[in-house]
């Protein structure tokens, strides 16, 4: 015997979840040449990620979740400590051992 289905609403974001890294450098080095970093940041990067981010920060006034896959590092703990912090449901994250 089936069950009945659950009544769902929102949207359900799936794709990519990574970690960017953004770097502002003195100037374009020549071939061989050096820059010098004076300043660096990190964010969340992807489509899925950053839609489902965005829509939160937009107040949508539906429920925002996030379908994917992290590593287990620090990369993966920014990600879903980002989730958290904004309110997306990570229920549909894995983390995965030994990824990057």
């Amino acid at each position: 015997m089936s069950s009945p289905r659950e009544e769902r609403s929102g949207v359900l974001c799936a794709g990519t979840l990574v970690v960017d890294y953004g770097k502002v450098i003195d100037a374009y080095p020549p071939l061989d040449g050096l820059a010098v970093i004076e300043e660096s940041s990190i964010s969340t990067g992807g489509a899925a990620l950053n839609l489902a981010i965005d829509l939160q920060r937009l107040e949508a006034p539906f429920d925002v979740g996030l379908v994917g896959a992290v590593g287990d590092d620090e990369n993966g703990a920014y990600i879903l400590g980002a989730c958290a912090e904004i309110g997306v449901d990570v229920s549909g994250v894995r983390t995965v051992a030994g990824g990057t």
